[in-house]
């Protein structure tokens, strides 16, 4: 082109829509014009490609017009079951619809390839791409993937919708994060990308513009586009050193200018990213960069978070990344911010220029940044103080003999006992309470307490206070609870059990054994936790587990905390999942139906689910009505019904156990196969304490 294109011409560019034809003549003029490269980086800023990314502020998005589109998609249009309602967001690739499912009436974000995009073969096999990827990607920290298809010529894909804003706006609006704050943030991306790593997936392009909140504070992985699919043949998470692995789409990448640039990056047909976020490695060679190019995008993200600013973004692109290859790592205490030297050390290792000198792998991320949690703090001050504790108590009985004859000499009888001020209780909970009750009764005991009604331990573990209360078990024997407890928000997980497994080499009877199980697709042998009769992710309920193995589990965890760890009892475990109600359901749970609570039959697919992506009942706690059957402390038995004869009134059995020996033990709740007719707090059953097949959680007394 002799003349620099309009800015008609370059936001059309960005937002897909410039025919095939022209994409070539625009883009080779970019590559030449550094006022019209910085005009395209001006209109990719802050968006890009991200899945749900809100319009841009030029409006360009919305100037999009029906008979752009071959089956002009737009609001009212109809792509299989799903209805159109508006436009939320468009980007060089595709645009995002806000969406429902006809039946369901489900909110989805439904993305579609760009109008301009339809007719390049190319761009319709890299938007395949993002859909095997997505379908590959099932956790509680990455956009959930429900539906893909094709209608009318227009390839769409159905993902989870996210009422949220991206990092990049949050920061943008609310300045730099906290400390702590930020260090959860960019915890819960690593921990999305370290399942993603262990599919064998690269995102390559992490960004706070790619990282979302939801309603509930959980941040969600968005825009698979530029994934890379590690070779088939290698083991899920094992991207290796640079240059090891294959691109199943590499070849199309370093061929067709419209698939090899990323919004926001510098030169067409050369880098895939996004410059101010791009390893080192990953803007010389796109198509070598492993798993640790994540790792120094998600660095620099974190570095944004604490400080408001991308750590080596200069005036021109060349420079910038000519920053990334040579600079230093600018201190953060630049910028005004005060970290702990370790979290500082750690931003820096995620950042370092060579891919041998960060952190290994994502799990290691992981690791790291999980010190810095309140949890980890909690844990260091909790062993600080009983090593304080230890040292006093020995310095009062070695010094204590002298102390008491000096006061005995004085006729005092001893040492002076101050008064101790209590702060009284609150009534115990009462069958039946409402959510609203519920829950402030569980906030007034934890303030009694002085405690929080939610904590977390060394394993990323949620834990709820249940307050104490009185209610009628499900075989109508009434049970009255004393003492308050902290019970798992979810059942134990895979990753959670893996860490017990790698600390102490534990093998569960399954493994020893081999377990058989008669599922949909015929009998399987040999199965167990790491191997289930079905895919599953790190943040699904461990299952396959025997009594025994739960059981090892709880004393593990209790010597590594030093916190008294076990399995519930029955009555702990059916006040817990009642939070009040006397149905056999939760709150509005037949209104509602199981698939708000429960992961059944009817909407498992005959697999588990990762914990906590449905509604929890009034006190926090998820999946007691499905996912995985439970074991439970006690010995089974038919619980007694001690009769008074004369008024026929039942006695209260005050912090029951169960029986104090029997063949068999309890397990609680339905699981993933169960019948939504069978799932309510009733569902019980008993088997041998070796026979593998369920999952558990755990209960923790309270600290006084």
């Amino acid at each position: 082109m002799s003349t620099c294109p309009t800015h008609d011409q370059l936001s059309r560019l960005a937002l897909g829509t410039l025919p095939p034809g022209e994409v070539d003549r625009v883009a080779s003029h970019i590559d030449r014009c550094a006022a019209c490269e910085s005009e395209m980086e001006r209109l990719d800023a802050g968006g890009g490609d991200a899945l749900l990314t809100h319009l841009r502020s030029s409006g360009a998005a919305s100037s999009l017009s029906e008979d752009q589109s071959p089956t002009a998609v737009g609001p009212g249009t109809v792509l299989g079951d799903y209805l159109i309602e508006g436009l939320i967001g468009a980007g060089g690739m595709g645009q995002v619809f806000r969406a429902s499912h006809r039946r369901m009436k489900r909110d989805v974000a439904l993305k579609v390839l760009s109008p301009g995009m339809l007719r390049s073969v190319e761009a319709i096999r890299r938007f395949h791409r993002e859909v095997e990827v997505a379908a590959r990607l099932v956790h509680p920290n990455i956009a959930m993937a429900y539906d893909a298809g094709e209608h009318l010529g227009t390839h769409y894909l159905i993902l989870e919708y996210i009422n949220g804003p991206d990092l990049a706006s949050l920061v943008k609006e609310r300045g730099p994060q906290p400390v702590a704050r930020a260090v959860d943030l960019a915890l819960q991306a690593a921990r999305g990308l370290a399942h993603a790593h262990r599919q064998g997936i690269v995102h390559r392009d992490i960004k706070p513009a790619n990282l979302m909140l939801d309603g509930r504070g959980n941040v969600k992985i968005l825009d698979l586009g530029l994934s890379r699919l590690q070779q088939s043949d290698a083991a899920p998470g094992s991207a290796g050193p640079a240059g090891s692995g294959q691109d199943s789409g590499s070849a199309d990448d370093a061929s067709n200018p419209a698939l090899t640039l990323a919004p926001g990056s510098a030169r067409r047909g050369s880098i895939l990213g996004t410059v101010g976020y791009l390893a080192p490695e990953q803007a010389e060679h796109p198509e070598a960069a492993d798993a640790r190019a994540d790792v120094y995008a998600l660095g620099c993200t974190l570095y944004f978070l604490l400080t408001g600013h991308n750590p080596l973004v200069l005036e021109s692109v060349a420079r910038t990344l000519a920053a990334h290859r040579t600079q230093p790592v600018p201190p953060l205490a630049r910028y005004g911010v005060r970290v702990p030297r370790r979290l500082e050390a750690v931003v820096r290792r995620m950042m370092a220029k060579r891919p041998a000198d960060r952190f290994e792998s994502m799990e290691d991320v992981v690791a790291a940044l999980e010190r810095f949690t309140p949890a980890a703090r909690r844990q260091r001050i909790r062993l600080a103080l009983g090593g304080a504790i230890a040292l006093l108590l020995l310095a009062v009985l070695i010094g204590y003999p002298a102390y008491t004859r000096k006061f005995s000499s004085r006729g005092a009888g001893g040492p002076p006992h101050p008064a101790t001020a209590t702060r009284p209780a609150p009534e115990a909970g009462q069958v039946p309470m409402d959510a609203a009750t519920a829950r402030r009764l569980q906030a007034q005991w934890a303030q009694c307490l002085g405690v929080p009604a939610e904590t977390a331990n060394s394993l990323g573990m949620r834990l709820a206070l249940i307050p104490p209360g009185e209610f009628s078990l499900s075989i109508r024997q009434r049970i009255r609870l004393t003492k308050p407890f902290y019970i798992a928000a979810c059942e134990v997980t895979v990753r959670q059990f893996r860490r017990f497994a790698t600390a102490t080499g534990y093998r569960t009877r399954a493994e020893r054994e081999g377990a058989i199980v008669a599922g949909r697709d015929g009998v399987q042998t040999n199965v167990n936790w790491q191997h289930p009769e079905f895919p599953q992710t790190d943040d699904d309920p461990v299952v396959q587990m025997s009594y025994e193995d739960a059981a090892a589990f709880c004393e593990w965890l209790t010597r590594q905390e030093n916190q008294p760890y076990r399995l519930p009892t029955e009555a702990q475990w059916e006040w817990a999942a009642r939070a009040g109600t006397a149905a056999d359901e939760y709150w509005d749970y037949k209104a509602q139906s199981a698939a708000a609570y429960a992961w059944v039959a009817e909407n498992s697919g005959g697999h588990t689910h990762p914990v906590g992506l449905l509604k929890p009942n009034a006190w926090g706690l998820f999946d007691m009505h499905g996912n995985a059957a439970e074991w439970c402390s006690d010995y089974y038995a038919e619980w007694p019904a001690r009769v008074n004869v004369e008024d026929d009134v039942r006695e209260v059995l005050v912090d029951p156990s169960g029986p104090s020996f029997g063949r068999t033990r309890t397990l609680r709740g339905s699981a993933y196969r169960s019948p939504q007719s069978s799932t309510g707090v009733q569902a019980r059953g008993h088997f041998d304490r070796s026979y593998s097949g369920f999952g558990f959680r755990i209960v923790r007394g309270v600290a006084k």
